[in-house]
This record gives structure tokens, C-alpha cells and sequence, in this order.
């Protein structure tokens, strides 16, 4: 296993550096639950790890955070503060 570093759409700054942290590696949802004050934004297949965004609405304040892993584990994954955040993964060789 190696370690690499993601932004918040899954873009690995080794394999696509041009996309990584940039609009260009911006992907559209595929997967979305709304529940109350809360929505989760999947950009991928449900089975597939990768990025999902979490929505918080509390008030009039709207907070964006977002993780990387299972559509199935998204209510209990750990959230990166902001979107602007990148994360570090571990992939196989």
C-alpha cells in the first residue's frame, strides 16, 4: 500500500495533478440523500469507494464538508473540515 493525497472530488494529485484542486477535476453527482438539515452528495457508484460531500444546514448557516469512502458508510465516515481540504488515502501498489 501507498499513501496519496485527494481532493475533495478524488483526484489523486500523483495521477492527474492538472485536475488536482482545480474546476477542471470538478465531477458530477450521481448519488444524493436528502434527509433534514442534513444531504449527502455521492460521485460515484454506491458500491465503489470515493468522494461524498456532506451538507449541513443549521439556521441560515450552510457548511460543506467531505469524505472519501463507502455510499453505504456515509453517515458514520470522518468529514474533511472544508472543501478546500485534502486527504490522505491508502491505494494498493
Amino acid at each position: 500500500m501507498t499513501s496519496v493525497t485527494i481532493d475533495c472530488f478524488g483526484n489523486r494529485n500523483d495521477l492527474a495533478p492538472e485536475r488536482f484542486r482545480t474546476m477542471a477535476g470538478e465531477k458530477h453527482a450521481h448519488l444524493i440523500d436528502a434527509q433534514e438539515g442534513v444531504t449527502y452528495i455521492g460521485f460515484g457508484p454506491a458500491a465503489v469507494v470515493g468522494p461524498i460531500h456532506k451538507i449541513v444546514t443549521e439556521g441560515t448557516v450552510t457548511t460543506i464538508w467531505w469524505a472519501y469512502g463507502l455510499w453505504a458508510d456515509r453517515e458514520t465516515l470522518t468529514y474533511a473540515s472544508t472543501k478546500n481540504d485534502v486527504l490522505t488515502i491508502q491505494v494498493a501498489e
